[in-house]
């Protein structure tokens, strides 16, 4: 599965925690990407929306130029499955924000969760 997504958390691998107490050791690849590839990340579809607040939404809707739903759900990944991330760092968004504010940024970071046979 593919998402896209403002954060990413260590929450989302709970595929580490057994059942038993046990633990298992995950590896990622994190790319750091630009706009223009996150463009054509979302174009090549489908992918799901895991943006839990509605402005972070909107705005990202006006960046990728496609709509991007606001849904605020637990996400657990599994192998083979990778994120978009969209990292906002800057002031509080206003209501409503479809620009980004001055001094604000957005990052991106396209992460991987490789097969096991990788």
């Amino acid at each position: 599965m593919r998402y896209l997504s403002n954060a990413f958390s260590l929450g989302m691998i709970d595929t580490l925690h057994h059942s038993d107490g046990g633990c298992s050791v995950a590896n990622f690849r994190i790319s750091g990407c630009s706009l223009r590839y996150a463009r054509e990340w979302v174009a090549k579809g489908p992918w799901q929306s895991c943006v839990g607040h509605a402005d972070t939404a909107l705005l990202l809707s006006e960046l990728l130029s496609t709509e991007v739903l606001m849904r605020r759900v637990s996400t657990s990944l599994v192998h083979g499955d990778s994120i978009l991330v969209a990292q906002y760092n800057g002031p509080r968004l206003p209501e409503g924000c479809k620009t980004l504010p001055e001094d604000a940024k957005i990052r991106w970071y396209e992460v991987e969760y490789p097969d096991c046979s990788e």
